[in-house]
C-alpha cells in the first residue's frame, strides 16, 4: 500500500506536523493517501515505474509544510465568541442587577451590607474558572464520564436525605461556608450531561431498551422527585427530549418516552401537593384569592405595570415584592429601569438561546451534538419560562434567570454548561475517527 512507503510516510509526518487537532490526522492522513495512490496510478498508465509514479504524485501534491498550514487554517479549534460574549455580559447583568436588588433590599433590611452582591462576584469568578477549564477539555472524552456523572448525582442525593439541610422543604441543601449548595440543580446538570454520553453509547441502542429508559428517564425523575424540586424535573424533562429528538430524530416518539412520564408525574404532583394545586389556581383564577395564593401574582403585575418606559431608579424600593433577587430578579430590572431595558434584555436572552441552537446544528459528532442541543434547551427553557412567568404566561413554578437570578449552585452549572458549549463549538468540525464517523 502507498502508505508503507518511505516517502509517503515523510511527506504525511510534515503535512500532519502542522496540524494541532490531532483528532483530524487520521482523517487527513487516509484522504492524502487516496489522492497520492490516485496520481500514482495515473502516472503509472504512462509506462513509469511505481518509484517515480509515487515521486510524481508527492510533488503535485505540493509543500507538505504550506499545505499542512492551509488544513490547520481549516481544522484549527475555533472560538464561538457570541456564546463567550454573552456569558460575560449576562454575568454583568447579575451582578448590576444584585447591586439593585440590595440596595432596595436594604431601604427596609439595612442589615444586608452587600451580601447578595459579594456572593455573586465570587459566584462569576468560580463560575469562569470551571467554564475555562472546560473550555479546554476534549468534549468526547466526557463521553467515558458519563457513568461517574450519573452516579455522583445519584449519591448526591441519597446524601441529601441522610445529612442535607432542608429548606422551604426541600432537603437538598449543603452549606459550605457562606454559600448553599443545591444539590437538585448540581445533580439536574449532571445527569443531563451523564444522559448524553448514555444515549449515544452504541451498547444502550436501540433506545427502547427497557434499561435505557429506566436508568435515563424514570429513575433521575423519581429522585429529583423525592427532593420535592418539580422545577428540577421539568428541566430535565425538557433537556432529555430536546436530545432525545435529536438522537432519534422523531419527535413525537421523543415526546411519547419523555414527556409522556413527566405529565403522569405532573398529574400526580397536583393530586398530592397543595402548594403546587395553589400556583396553578393562582395562575389560572388570579381573582379568586389576591391575597393568598394569587399575592405574588397581583405584585408582579402590580410591578410590571407601574414601571413604565424609563422605570423607577435604580436600586428603587420594592416592599411588596418579596425575593426579588430571585425568580422574580427580571421583573426587579423592569420595576427598576423600565420595559425599554426589559425589552432589551429579553431580546437579548432570545438572540443567544437561539444562537445556542444554531451553534448546536453546525456539530458534527453525535455525542458532542447531542449535548449541545442539551445545553440549549436547559438555557433557552430556562430563559424561555421565567420571561413568560413574569408577564403572568405560565405559573409560578420556581424557574430562575440564567446568569442573572441569585443563586450559586445554578449558576455555576450554568456556566459550566456554557464551557462545555464552548469547548464542543470548538472542534466542532472534527469528527473523532474512534466514534466510526459518527
Amino acid at each position: 500500500m502507498i502508505r508503507d512507503h518511505e516517502r509517503v510516510r515523510l511527506f504525511l509526518d510534515d503535512v500532519c506536523a502542522r496540524i494541532k487537532a490531532r483528532e483530524v490526522h487520521r482523517d487527513i492522513r487516509r484522504e492524502l493517501e487516496s489522492h497520492l495512490e490516485q496520481l500514482a496510478a495515473e502516472r503509472e498508465e504512462t509506462g513509469v515505474d511505481r518509484e517515480e509514479a509515487i515521486r510524481y504524485a508527492i510533488e503535485q501534491m505540493g509543500d507538505p509544510v504550506q499545505l499542512g498550514k492551509e488544513l490547520h487554517r481549516i481544522h484549527r479549534p475555533r472560538t464561538n465568541w457570541v456564546i463567550l460574549c454573552g456569558m460575560i455580559a449576562f454575568s454583568i447583568v447579575g451582578i448590576v442587577a444584585m447591586f439593585a436588588a440590595e440596595g432596595s433590599l436594604s431601604a427596609t433590611s439595612p442589615q444586608w451590607d452587600y451580601l447578595l452582591v459579594w456572593n455573586k462576584a465570587i459566584s462569576v469568578v468560580i463560575g469562569l474558572l470551571i467554564a475555562g477549564f472546560l473550555y479546554f477539555c476534549k468534549p468526547n472524552r466526557l463521553r467515558h464520564y458519563a457513568w461517574p456523572f450519573y452516579f455522583a448525582a445519584l449519591g448526591g442525593i441519597l446524601l441529601c436525605h441522610l445529612a442535607g439541610s432542608t429548606i422551604n422543604g426541600s432537603p437538598s441543601y449543603f452549606r459550605i461556608g457562606p454559600f448553599v449548595i443545591d444539590w437538585a440543580w448540581i445533580g439536574t446538570y449532571l445527569w443531563i450531561a451523564a444522559a448524553a454520553g448514555i444515549l449515544t453509547d452504541r451498547k444502550q441502542k436501540p433506545f427502547f431498551r427497557i434499561f435505557t429508559l429506566t436508568v435515563v428517564v424514570l429513575i433521575p425523575i423519581l429522585f429529583l422527585a423525592s427532593l420535592s424540586r418539580f422545577p428540577c424535573i421539568v428541566l430535565y424533562a425538557i433537556a432529555l427530549f430536546a436530545m432525545t429528538g435529536t438522537l432519534i430524530r422523531n419527535w413525537a416518539k421523543a415526546a411519547l418516552l419523555i414527556l409522556l412520564p413527566l405529565v403522569g408525574l405532573v398529574a400526580l404532583r397536583f393530586q398530592q401537593s397543595q402548594s403546587v394545586r395553589d400556583r396553578f389556581a393562582a395562575f389560572w383564577n388570579p381573582q379568586q384569592d389576591p391575597l393568598g395564593t394569587s399575592y405574588m401574582n397581583f405584585q408582579i403585575e402590580k410591578a410590571i405595570q407601574s414601571a413604565g418606559w424609563y422605570g423607577n431608579g435604580f436600586a428603587a424600593p420594592a416592599r411588596y415584592l418579596p425575593g426579588i433577587q430571585n425568580d422574580i430578579i427580571y421583573v426587579y430590572l423592569i420595576y427598576s429601569f423600565g420595559w425599554l431595558a426589559g425589552i432589551g434584555l429579553a431580546i437579548g436572552f432570545a438572540a443567544f438561546a437561539g444562537w445556542l441552537v444554531r451553534s448546536a446544528l453546525q456539530i458534527r459528532d453525535e455525542y458532542g451534538k447531542t449535548l449541545m442541543f442539551g445545553i440549549a434547551a436547559t438555557i433557552g427553557f430556562q430563559i424561555a419560562y421565567n420571561l413568560l412567568m413574569s408577564f403572568g404566561f405560565v405559573p409560578l413554578i420556581g424557574i430562575p434567570l440564567p446568569f442573572v437570578s441569585y443563586g450559586f449552585s445554578h449558576f455555576v452549572a450554568e456556566m459550566a454548561f456554557l464551557g462545555l458549549a464552548l469547548a464542543i463549538y470548538r472542534r466542532r468540525l472534527i469528527t473523532p475517527a474512534s466514534n466510526g464517523g459518527q
